[in-house]
């Protein structure tokens, strides 16, 4: 696709803001990743380790979307 306009520069704070942001996520993804790896473990070692980490904050539903919604609000 081809773009004609002319693209807005962005600033250093709005890239700062952006970053801030973004670090729960990706902590978030982290996490999942390492869910997904526990609850692969033979005869569900990792079940225990994986039900702590989903107890977690961020992962209870007002935890999970307040991190989703502060981070739309900036884009």
């Amino acid at each position: 696709m081809k773009y004609g306009g002319e693209l807005a520069p962005g600033s250093s704070a709005g890239r700062e803001a952006y970053a801030k942001l973004l670090v729960p996520i990706l902590r978030m993804n982290q996490d999942i990743i390492t869910i997904y790896n526990l609850v692969h473990e033979i005869d569900g070692v990792g079940l225990e380790k994986a039900n702590e980490i989903l107890k977690k904050p961020e992962f209870q539903k007002i935890g999970f979307k307040k991190i989703f919604n502060v981070f739309g609000k900036v884009l």
